[in-house]
């Protein structure tokens, strides 16, 4: 009896074939990708926003954020970085609304700020009350836990 067939081995052989062809596709779809976005990115803008968000976030005072924060920038101008803090509803975080018009840079992130609470008059109250908050819900977790 003769069978037509194909034998496990040649089966694996396919197989390997196969996943070697589309590996080198997908390298290759890859690399032509990377190369398109690498043509967009503008490394002077990057580099520039990496350094005045890294100037925001070594500023300690937020007054002197709030009414300009001068920085050197990398051509030697004298750059101003404005922002303005909002408390947030958890403890000690602030939104940060940052920009600088000279460089074309606005940014918002949030950063955990403590001792700005003292800077922003109507801020030192909404910390109070959030950590009354936080300690009455702490408390009645403590009463339901111990009941159960």
């Amino acid at each position: 009896m003769n069978r037509r067939a194909f034998t496990l081995i040649e089966c694996i052989a396919a197989l390997a074939l196969f996943a070697v062809v589309a590996v080198v596709l997908g390298q290759t779809c890859f690399n032509c990708l990377s190369a398109v976005n690498s043509i967009k990115k503008d490394s002077y803008s990057d580099a520039m926003r990496g350094y005045l968000r890294s100037k925001v976030l070594a500023a300690s005072d937020l007054g002197e954020l709030q009414s300009g924060l001068a920085v050197y920038g990398p051509d030697g101008k004298t750059l101003t970085i404005e922002g303005e803090a909002y408390p947030t509803k958890i403890v000690d975080l602030f939104r940060l609304e940052v920009s600088c018009a000279e460089a074309g840079y606005s940014d918002v992130f949030y950063l955990v700020r403590p001792s700005w609470y003292g800077q922003l008059t109507s801020a030192s109250a909404d910390r109070s009350e959030i950590l009354d908050d936080r300690r009455e819900e702490i408390e009645d977790a403590r009463r339901r836990s111990a009941w159960q």
